[in-house]
């Protein structure tokens, strides 16, 4: 274990949007994101994050394509 993530997960060819399908099926309703009083669940996330893939799939993004994501913390 480290910082809390299970190493095991964390090895060559895993990618976020199987972790993030992980943790939509471990943690369901439990709350993924908090932003101000906006609030997400992981279930509600997981709907968010398959919209926007159906939405680039749409537009040509294809496996093995590169996507990047630009986003502040």
């Amino acid at each position: 274990k480290r910082d809390g993530i299970m190493t095991d997960e964390l090895h060559l060819g895993t990618t976020a949007g199987l972790l993030t399908l992980r943790a939509v099926e471990r943690y369901g309703d439990r709350e993924a994101l908090v932003h101000g009083e906006r609030r997400l669940s992981y279930r509600e996330l997981g709907a968010r994050i398959s919209q926007i893939m159906q939405a680039l799939r749409a537009r040509g993004l294809r496996r093995g394509m590169a996507l990047c994501q630009l986003g502040s913390n």
